[in-house]
Parts: C-alpha cells; sequence; structure tokens
C-alpha cells in the first residue's frame, strides 16, 4: 500500500563509496490515515455483491428481526407502566388510613387532591392552595375548611384532629358525587395517572 511504501536512497561520499541512508521523517503535517475496518471492508463487500446474509450468519440462512418478540416485549413493559400507575394510584388513596399523627392530615388532604385531579379539577401551575380551593368553591365547598386546616396544621403548627380531617375530607367526597356528572366519576376511577397531576 501506498501509504505504508518507503525507499532508502543512497548517496556517493568520496573516500567511502556509496551509503545508504534513510530520509523518513520523525514528524509530518500530514495526518495519519485512518486505521482500515477490516470486517467494515468484508460487509461492505458482500453488501455490493448483493449477499443478503451480509456473511454475518454462518448457516447462510437471512438475518430475521424477531418482530413478535419486540412486540410482547413491549406490551409487558407497557403492562408493567400501567401496573405501577394504578398500584400508584391506589397506595395513595388508602396511604391516610396507614398513616398515624400529623401525617394522617397530610395524606389525608393529598388523597382528596387525587380525587379532585381525576375528575379534572387539579390545581394550576403557580396557584396557591387558597386560591385553588376558592376557584373549587362551587365544585365543592368543604374543600375551603379542608384547605385552611391543611395549611394551619403544616404552617401554623397547629395539630389537626384527625375526626375533623376525615369529616371535611368526607364532605369532599360527598360535594364531587353530588356535582360530578356520574360518567365523569366513572372514568375517573379508569385514569391511572391523574394523580401524577396533584400539586
Amino acid at each position: 500500500m501506498s501509504d505504508r511504501a518507503h525507499a532508502w536512497p543512497e548517496i556517493y561520499i568520496d573516500g567511502i563509496g556509496w551509503v545508504t541512508f534513510d530520509v523518513y521523517p520523525e514528524r509530518t503535517d500530514v495526518p495519519a490515515p485512518t486505521p482500515v475496518d477490516y470486517d467494515l471492508e468484508k460487509l461492505l463487500g458482500e453488501l455490493a455483491r448483493n449477499d443478503k446474509t451480509a456473511g454475518v450468519n454462518p448457516e447462510g440462512q437471512p438475518l430475521r428481526i424477531p418482530w413478535a418478540l419486540l412486540g410482547n416485549g413491549l406490551l409487558l413493559l407497557l403492562a408493567a407502566l400501567l401496573l405501577a400507575a394504578y398500584l400508584g394510584k391506589i397506595y395513595r388513596r388508602l396511604a391516610p388510613a396507614l398513616a398515624g399523627g400529623d401525617a394522617y392530615a397530610r395524606r389525608a388532604y393529598v388523597a382528596v387532591l387525587d380525587r379532585l385531579s381525576e375528575v379534572g379539577a387539579p390545581r394550576l401551575p403557580g396557584e396557591t392552595r387558597e386560591r385553588h380551593a376558592a376557584r373549587l368553591a362551587g365544585l365543592s365547598p368543604a374543600l375551603g375548611e379542608l384547605t385552611r386546616l391543611h395549611l394551619s396544621a403544616v404552617f401554623g403548627g397547629h395539630r389537626a384532629e384527625r375526626a375533623d380531617v376525615t369529616r371535611l375530607a368526607r364532605r369532599v367526597r360527598v360535594d364531587l358525587r353530588a356535582n360530578v356528572p356520574a360518567l365523569r366519576r366513572a372514568l375517573s376511577i379508569l385514569d391511572p395517572i391523574a394523580w401524577l397531576r396533584t400539586r
């Protein structure tokens, strides 16, 4: 190959004769050539000869993409994600019953917000909890009182009584049953990711 060619010239010196010497430079301005990928050259040659296997299958069988296996794997992945979303929804719905003390009030309030997200009334980005409750006063009058109780417990240092939180959360659920159409409530049960919109 021309990139590996080399020559040894000779020079005549009086009294000595012809002397061979190497003129190969230690450094050069020409960049080094890209190394040849022989496997790629072989593959491209087989493709140019219209070899359907591209030389990768020793049995001579054409390469087959397992579409059914890939499709089943994708369906399993989607089913696992859907199951995880429903489990998250169920956990958040049951979390108040599993909590005690001050955590009960916080989790009960979040469970109410999840229900509101399910029926299409989540808290908007940048909206305060008080404004959210005021905006939804027509949908659930009890939400404002529950929000005040929650905020006084979280930021005011007042203890929220479990009975009060339970009563107000139940009133919000009653309000939603009265003010949200039954079909909308039924469809909200099927929504696995509404709780991701809760703020």
